[in-house]
């Protein structure tokens, strides 16, 4: 019995595989005794808790797969008969880890569950996590409710202390309105009424222009005429005076010297009396 257990640790990785067995255990055997004895849940981690016989399971495993390697790590082809033993011995204490692993995992598994179920038993039932979280909704929205009806008796509260000042105010901008609607309808007029004055008085310089135009073009009109006529009565008496030069040379040829001047008194009268009925034309039209 000695050299079996000598072999199993003799190895010092084993030792520590056992040794973390070891002290799962004793840590095992205290948590589960504090939910025996206290009879809470809310002592112990539950995560913790629920994952003792997992640690066990593992920690088997583990202890297998090392005592394996352990057997074959030396082992030599060329030397299988003297390699055998050490494998042997590896091999053992795989099995063992792993049957002491289980072993605690079934019995202090069932201890923990036995206990957990204890000490729900005796405490108040826990609520899950939707009736949780449907709690936790309907207590904020129980807050929000009431902080909105707080709100509201605020708001209710300053509007009516605010209500003479604000009725206040309204008139006060209402006659504003009005002042300034009365001040744009008078402007609105007086500009109405400087518009239509405008309009008169453009029409009025408008009328004047057009009858001093039309006397204008009258006038240039008459005066034209009186040149043509003048311009008439000159060309007319050139020929006159053409012609009576004319008699006058055929005169000075006859040497009739009293013709002669007959002849020139009668022209200088027939031409003054046409100049003076010409200008008494012209002087009467210029003046009427």
């Amino acid at each position: 019995m000695n050299e079996i257990l000598e072999t199993y640790f003799s190895e010092t990785y084993m030792r520590v595989i056992y040794g973390f067995i070891l002290g799962w255990t004793v840590f095992s055997i205290i948590y589960i005794l504090r939910v025996w004895r206290f009879k809470d849940t809310s002592k112990v981690n539950e995560y913790l808790f629920d994952s003792i016989p997992s640690v066990f399971t593992t920690l088997g495993v583990l202890g297998t797969f090392l005592g394996i390697f352990y057997g074959l790590i030396d082992f030599k082809e060329t030397d299988i008969t003297g390699s055998i033993p050490k494998l042997l011995a590896g091999m053992k204490t795989a099995f063992l880890s792993s049957i002491i692993g289980i072993s605690l995992s079934l019995v202090l598994g069932k201890l923990a569950q036995i206990g957990w179920s204890k000490a729900e038993g005796s405490s108040p039932p826990k609520p899950n996590s939707e009736i949780s979280i449907l709690q936790d909704i309907s207590e904020t929205l129980n807050n929000i409710n009431n902080q909105s009806l707080q709100n509201h008796k605020d708001v209710q509260a300053m509007l009516s202390s605010n209500k003479d000042s604000i009725r206040n105010q309204v008139q006060a901008l209402a006659l504003g309105f009005a002042d300034v609607s009365n001040s744009s309808t008078q402007q609105t007029e007086l500009l109405g009424k400087l518009e239509k004055g405008l309009l008169r008085d453009e029409d009025s310089v408008v009328a004047q222009l057009i009858a001093i135009k039309n006397d204008q073009v009258a006038s240039a009109n008459d005066a034209k005429a009186e040149i043509k006529k003048i311009t008439k009565t000159l060309g007319e008496n050139h020929k006159l005076l053409t012609q009576k030069f004319d008699d006058f040379s055929e005169l000075l040829a006859k040497n009739n010297t009293e013709a002669l001047v007959d002849v020139m008194k009668s022209a200088t009268e027939q031409f003054n009396a046409q100049m003076s009925e010409l200008c008494r034309e012209t002087s009467a039209r210029e003046f009427c």
